[in-house]
């Protein structure tokens, strides 16, 4: 299920969603620079809106999150398989 998730995403979502699995809880800012990208609030924003019950907002503010442990699994097995 978490694979079909992944699949249907457009490719820079996907990319995204691999690449910020590297850290296990995180806020838009630190995915900003991790990522060099300057959209990771809308990113998260895009995902939150749509249902996705794997991204798990760790307080009432909306500043941490993290993803399910299942699909952080699979995403950070997407990524090392992704490297060289």
């Amino acid at each position: 299920v978490v694979e079909e998730v992944i699949d249907r995403l457009d490719l820079d979502t996907a990319t995204f969603l691999v690449e910020s699995a590297v850290l296990d809880r995180f806020t838009t800012e630190q995915l900003d620079a991790l990522l060099g990208r300057h959209d990771s609030a809308r990113m998260l924003g895009l995902l939150t809106s749509s249902g996705n019950p794997f991204l798990v907002s760790l307080d009432h503010q909306r500043v941490w999150y993290r993803y399910h442990h299942l699909f952080g699994d699979v995403l950070r097995g997407r990524l090392r398989a992704s490297a060289p």
